[in-house]
Formats: C-alpha cells, structure tokens, sequence
C-alpha cells in the first residue's frame, strides 16, 4: 500500500494521545486505561480548530471529545441507509 496523502484543506488528528502529547490542552501525558488503537481522520480546517478550542476550553484531550461525539451520534448515524441501500 502507498502512503496516504492528506486532502487539501483539511488537517489529520492522530487518534493517540500519548506521552508524547505533553501540553496539549493542559494534559501531560494523559492516557486512558484500555485497547487503543491510533487511526488518523481528516477534518475540515476550520472543523478541527473549533473542537480543538472546546478541547482546551474543557481542559480534556482532543480524543476524548470526539469519543463522546461518537457516544452522542451513534444511534442516529446508525440509521442512515448504507451505500448499497441507496
């Protein structure tokens, strides 16, 4: 497989947070106990800037705040129709 490239206009967030994050919205080094698994997603600039404020204004990782954006969507994104029901 050939390296990905990120899309104009868009920013990746790594979806690790680790030791090496220290800093980051007021963290050093905050990990969570359990399975972690990095994946990189790509975000809308101005998309990624707005969770990356309420990250640091909630003084929590960015990670988490997509995870409870995920727990907050589930059930509603788990009704649209797949592409082959389209």
């Amino acid at each position: 497989m050939g390296a990905t490239r990120q899309p104009a206009g868009q920013a990746a967030v790594d979806g690790q947070w680790g030791p090496d994050d220290k800093g980051r919205a007021g963290h050093e080094g905050w990990r969570v106990k359990g399975d972690k698994k990095k994946q990189s997603l790509y975000f809308p600039t101005d998309m990624l800037d707005e969770m990356q404020r309420e990250a640091e204004r909630q003084e929590r990782p960015l990670s988490w705040i997509m995870q409870q954006a995920w727990k907050l969507s589930r059930d509603r994104i788990m009704t649209y129709p797949a592409v082959e029901e389209l």
